[in-house]
């Protein structure tokens, strides 16, 4: 005889009470991850990039850039604007140091 669909399988075990809800949810989960990580077709790879379209990093740069502007003299009441800048350049010349550091 054919094999009875999980979910009646499942409920025929907790019925007649020969099976353990935990370890039948446990197989059905197990069969769920395996199908869900199955490797994308291109189709399926392009209707997705489709429907997820990148940001540019630019845009990014930008709001940051509006949004600085914009709540640090409200976050921060006795702003040193000079300050502000020099902490920022020295944050961004971390990055140079690191790729030269990386390169020895």
């Amino acid at each position: 005889m054919g094999q009875a669909p999980t979910a009646v399988r499942r409920a025929a075990a907790m019925r007649h009470g020969d099976g353990d809800h935990a370890t039948a949810r446990r197989g059905d989960d197990e069969r769920d991850e395996a199908q869900a990580w199955r490797p994308l077709t291109r189709h399926e790879a392009e209707a997705l990039r489709a429907s997820r379209p990148s940001v540019s990093p630019w845009r990014v740069v930008g709001v940051q850039v509006v949004v600085g502007l914009l709540l640090a003299p409200r976050l921060v009441q006795p702003l040193s604007w000079p300050a502000l800048l020099a902490g920022l350049v020295v944050c961004m010349k971390v990055y140079w140091i690191a790729l030269l550091w990386r390169g020895r």
